[in-house]
């Protein structure tokens, strides 16, 4: 099996993706016992010009839960089984946890946002080259990480993040828009059981109070009051950014008080 650096059916990829998010966070099971999308996959392990390791590792995960689901006790074919193995030895986050132990993978080497954090905070606080740079090599990443690991989100926060940032160096309104965008996907891949929801909807609300300060838009502060409030809601008992979040909900209703009294 030949690898290879970019997908030749992107929209294969992300179908095969949706089916294994919607699988392990919604408990959905439509899309892996779909023969045609099973099919397709498996095809993609056949392209005479290769397949990348996220294709790879996205058909064997189909396959392997479509056997668990079937009861075939976790028992997947030589082919899921090899693939596996590979993606242990050179992309070891795209092995399902249960597998981990099987194929000596441990927890922190299947952490693909080890580092990211600390790239990101080193970069807001030097320079604009350097914030550039932590910006291009998180998109990198991002690139290469699936849907369905929880991992994909955090990057979108992180990106975000830097876009904020870089809205508060230069002005560019751009920024904002991508910022909200990129945190809104981080919402939608979350789900509503996720325990960082609450930080990104946190983090919502915050980028939509500096654009509505950038832009004016009533519909800015009344998403990050909106935004504010599904915060609190999906907070964890013991979420350390409780009082940060309520201080920005409290700040937004403040300014949406303001305006409507200027338009009296």
């Amino acid at each position: 099996m030949r690898l290879m650096e970019d997908s030749s059916a992107p929209d294969l990829l992300e179908r095969i993706e949706d089916a294994i998010l919607r699988f392990e966070r919604d408990g959905d099971d439509s899309g892996v016992l779909d023969d045609a999308l099973l099919g397709q996959a498996l095809d993609l392990l056949n392209d005479p010009d290769g397949v990348t390791l996220r294709a790879l590792g996205a058909t064997a995960r189909l396959e392997w839960h479509r056997h668990r689901i079937e009861g075939a006790e976790g028992v997947a074919p030589d082919h899921v089984v090899e693939a596996f193995r590979m993606m242990a030895e050179r992309s070891p986050e795209l092995v399902p946890a249960a597998l981990r132990p099987t194929f000596g993978v441990s927890d922190e080497d299947a952490d693909p946002t080890v580092g990211a954090a600390a790239l990101m905070y080193g970069a807001r606080r030097r320079g604009d080259a350097d914030l550039e740079a932590a910006i291009t090599v998180l998109r990198q990443r991002l690139a290469t990480v699936p849907k369905y690991l929880a991992a994909r989100a955090e990057y979108l926060g992180f990106i975000a993040d830097g876009l904020v940032t870089r809205h508060g160096r230069r002005g560019a309104i751009a920024d904002l828009y991508e910022a909200i965008e990129l945190t809104r996907q981080a919402i939608d891949l979350a789900g509503p059981g996720s325990p960082h929801r609450a930080i990104y909807l946190s983090n919502l609300a915050i980028c939509a109070q500096i654009r509505f300060r950038a832009v004016g838009n009533r519909d800015d502060i009344d998403l990050a009051i909106d935004a504010g409030r599904e915060a609190l809601a999906a907070a964890p008992d013991g979420y350390r950014d409780h009082r940060k979040t309520s201080t920005i909900l409290a700040d937004c209703l403040l300014e949406r008080f303001d305006l409507t009294s200027r338009s009296c």
